[in-house]
């Protein structure tokens, strides 16, 4: 296991001149207003799509915000007409809790009935029979 590799690397394509530099390695000088206008251009192209995400996050909010309102309105509505539909049925329940009256005779109600010769039921009425007699009239 004590064996030694001889390795040659072979580089693709030409060789570096002597002398040559990386374009890695080198110097760029730059004033701070170019430096400033750099970084704030890179910034603003970073977060570019934040604030389209943030206008399109604050758009659903205010649509949701919209829907909740229409939503506790419609709750409020419900509630009020709960509460007069439990008014109601307790003002029926009073009221057939209540003795019926009876009906006060107009002063002119006994003369009415000799006129109309004694007894007078108003569900007694025979259509056809007063169409028959009507028309014996014509």
């Amino acid at each position: 296991m004590s064996e030694v590799v001889n390795t040659r690397i072979k580089a693709f394509g030409i060789s570096p001149k002597i002398g040559f530099v990386s374009p890695s390695e080198q110097l760029i000088t730059l004033t701070i207003d170019q430096l400033q206008e750099l970084l704030t251009r890179a910034v603003d192209e970073a977060i570019e799509p934040l604030k389209v995400e943030v206008e399109s996050t604050r758009a659903i909010i205010t649509c949701q915000a919209e829907k909740i309102t229409t939503l506790e309105a419609t709750v409020n509505t419900l509630g009020d007409n709960q509460f007069i539909q439990l008014r109601l049925i307790g003002q029926l329940r009073e009221a057939t809790k209540k003795e019926v009256q009876p009906l006060q005779k107009h002063p002119d109600h006994e003369d009415m009935l000799v006129w109309a010769g004694g007894d007078f039921d108003p569900e007694m009425f025979d259509k056809e029979e007063v169409n028959r007699l009507l028309s014996k009239i014509k």
